[in-house]
């Protein structure tokens, strides 16, 4: 970007505040992070200008504060003018001053903007769900999972809700025996034999739960899945990462892109979703399937082995 470029730039913003303030709105942001605009100027490794725009932090900073005292000016104050800043990156260099640049520019800029809108780490950090953000989980009886009570807010909601229905009401589920489990089993405590195998075709947060729960309780635990990673939905909310870290913190052997084709003798046979021939097979004295249907039996005969599901009447833990 030449001179030029950036009274551009600048205009820009300008012209897209007078926009916003003829159509109505109070609050106007600028956003300098992930990367875009002004972002782009903060960052030392990627601005090499030599310019009033390059070299010191003071430098660095001046477009960001010349696009936000220019849209005040053009919307004579009446709006507040939002500075959204990625500070993650910044905070990992040394200030002149202080601990870190970014904590410079704030000082720098600290009555500039109206309102600071900090993003102090990582988009997969800050976007997390309550679960790896260390706050909570669901419903009454999943919200007993690792790291997930908070979720227990759904639950009052729903029952807040439910008290206005008059054609609403609850149903228990039906119990099972034997060494295939569902999820609401283990989590109503049933004891729970290791080694365990936890056949996860829900592809989102149950199936790792589970798998941690049994293996704080001292199981030795495999997790199976017919997808390419642990919990695969979890790379839509940024988890994924995660996740596989926890299991491989806590020893839990997993097995992907697999199916579970027979459970019999003390083992479970897997196949390849991807390829026919000899199964191969896994010490397993406890199967618990997470999935949308729970699984109650092995059927190992026919052509094409599957689990046989049977869905559970609905439940409404409350």
């Amino acid at each position: 970007m030449d001179a030029r470029d950036i009274r551009e730039f600048r205009r820009w913003h300008v012209d897209a505040a007078k926009r916003a303030k003829s159509a109505g709105f109070d609050v106007l942001y600028i956003y300098a992070g992930m990367g875009f605009g002004p972002y782009q100027f903060l960052l030392p490794w990627m601005n090499k200008r030599t310019d009033e725009y390059g070299g010191s932090l003071e430098n660095r900073v001046r477009l960001m504060r010349e696009i936000i005292e220019e849209m005040k000016e053009a919307t004579h104050d009446s709006c507040g003018i939002a500075l959204r800043f990625s500070s993650d990156a910044l905070l990992k260099i040394p200030g002149e001053h202080m601990e870190s640049e970014a904590h410079e520019i704030v000082s720098m800029l600290a009555d500039v903007p109206d309102l600071w809108d900090i993003k102090s780490s990582s988009w997969t950090g800050e976007t997390a769900s309550a679960r790896f953000a260390e706050l909570g989980g669901r419903v009454t009886i999943e919200a007993q999972l690792p790291n997930l009570s908070t979720w227990a807010r759904v639950r009052d909601y729903r029952t807040n809700l439910i008290k206005t229905m008059s054609n609403a009401d609850g149903f228990p589920v039906e119990k099972f025996d034997g060494n295939v489990f569902t999820p609401d089993e283990v989590l109503s405590g049933v004891d729970v034999k290791g080694p365990v195998v936890t056949y996860d075709f829900d592809h989102y947060y149950m199936g790792n739960c589970l798998a941690e729960v049994l293996r704080r309780r001292g199981n030795d635990v495999t997790i199976v899945t017919p997808a390419n990673a642990v919990s695969a939905w979890t790379f839509m909310n940024n988890e994924l990462n995660d996740i596989r870290n926890r299991m491989l913190d806590l020893d839990i052997c997993i097995e992907l892109e697999k199916r579970i084709t027979g459970f019999n003798n003390g083992a479970v046979q897997l196949s390849s979703v991807y390829r026919s021939g000899k199964a191969s097979e896994i010490d397993c004295e406890s199967l618990v399937v997470a999935g949308h249907e729970y699984a109650r039996t092995i059927d190992a005969g026919g052509k094409d082995p599957v689990i046989r599901v049977e869905r559970p009447s609905l439940s409404l833990n409350i």
